[in-house]
């Protein structure tokens, strides 16, 4: 829409010369829309690196700072980014991440006898 407003060659309806400019309307509309793309993509960019820093137990500042960008989505990014902070903030985690993922895990829970 912003890019017809912009480029587009029609009339304005009003013969007087004080009328608005339609191009600066549209001009507006394509700024304020490539900077929200932009800003999507480069979210989406920042989360496929904190999965891939999960995958490989380093990069917890990253996963942290994605989480931290991730409570603007309203309601489930929110409810969703406080567990991981909770996570992340675990000192076993954090010995992970510190080790590299070298780790040992925790030993499994007993079973039900």
């Amino acid at each position: 829409m912003g890019a017809v407003f912009a480029f587009g060659n029609f009339p304005t309806g009003r013969s007087s010369g004080t009328a608005p400019d339609p191009a600066f309307a549209g001009a507006v509309f394509v700024f304020f829309g490539g900077a929200a793309s932009l800003f999507m993509v480069l979210c989406a960019a920042l989360k496929f690196a904190a999965v891939h820093g999960i995958a490989r137990r380093n990069l917890r500042v990253l996963c942290v700072i994605a989480g931290a960008l991730s409570c603007i989505s309203i309601p489930w990014g929110t409810v969703l980014d406080i567990f991981t902070f909770i996570v992340l903030g675990r000192p076993s985690v954090m010995a992970r991440y510190d080790s590299g993922g070298d780790a040992a895990a925790p030993p499994p829970p007993p079973s039900p006898s």
